[in-house]
C-alpha cells in the first residue's frame, strides 16, 4: 500500500522503520524528502490514529466514447473528488460530488475501484485522506459546469491520448487512474 507525499519513494517496511515509530515517521514527513511511503496493513491503524483523518470519494467517469471526465483546479488535472458526509455512504458521495464539481446528473456508478491514501498539511497538522473511487458511466448530455466556488477552473473530457499526457501533470497519486 503506497502513501503519497513529497519526492521521493520510502518503504515503511524497511530498514529505516523496521517497527513502525509514530514520532519517526512524522519527522519523517517533516523532512519533506518522501514522495511515496509504501507501508504494511498493519501500520495503517496506528497511521489513521496519529494524523487527521479523512475520507473522501470520486469518480473515474467515462461517456459513450470512452472519455474520461477531467476537472481542472490550482492548474492541474484532476479527478472529480471530495469529503464524505456524516452519514452519507462513499458511493452517495462519488455521485454527490461528480453532480457538483463538474454539473452532471445521470451518471451511475459501474464498479468500485481501488481507494487511494495521501497525507497532506493542513492548518498545522498532517492530514491522512482515503479516498474511494468509482468507474462510473454517463450517457447524459448535459453542459459541463465548473464549481467555480471549489476552485474548478474547467471542466472537459479527455480520450485516452490526453489522458496519457494528463497523468504526467497530475498529482502522484492520482496518474495511475488516469491510465485506467
Amino acid at each position: 500500500m503506497r502513501l503519497f507525499c513529497g519526492e521521493k519513494t520510502v518503504t515503511l517496511s524497511d530498514t529505516h522503520f523496521e517497527v513502525f515509530d509514530i514520532k519517526r515517521f512524522i519527522n519523517f514527513l517533516d523532512s519533506k524528502t518522501t514522495y511515496e511511503i509504501r507501508y504494511r496493513q498493519s501500520d495503517l491503524e496506528l497511521i489513521r490514529k496519529n494524523l487527521n483523518y479523512v475520507e473522501a470519494a470520486g469518480g473515474l467517469v467515462y461517456n459513450h466514447r470512452n472519455e474520461l471526465l477531467v476537472i481542472e483546479r490550482f492548474g492541474l488535472p484532476d479527478l472529480p473528488k471530495g469529503k464524505i458526509e456524516k452519514k452519507e455512504s462513499p458511493e452517495h458521495a462519488a455521485i454527490r460530488e461528480v453532480a457538483e464539481e463538474c454539473g452532471i446528473h445521470t451518471h451511475e456508478i459501474v464498479t468500485p475501484l481501488q481507494s487511494s491514501f495521501h497525507i497532506y498539511p493542513h492548518k498545522g497538522f498532517y492530514t491522512l485522506k482515503k479516498t474511494y473511487w468509482f468507474s462510473m458511466r454517463y450517457a447524459g448530455n448535459e453542459p459541463l459546469i465548473p464549481q467555480t466556488s471549489e476552485d474548478i477552473t474547467a471542466v472537459y473530457w479527455a480520450d485516452r491520448l490526453k489522458r496519457h499526457q494528463l497523468a504526467e501533470q497530475t498529482y502522484p497519486n492520482l496518474k495511475s487512474y488516469f491510465m485506467l
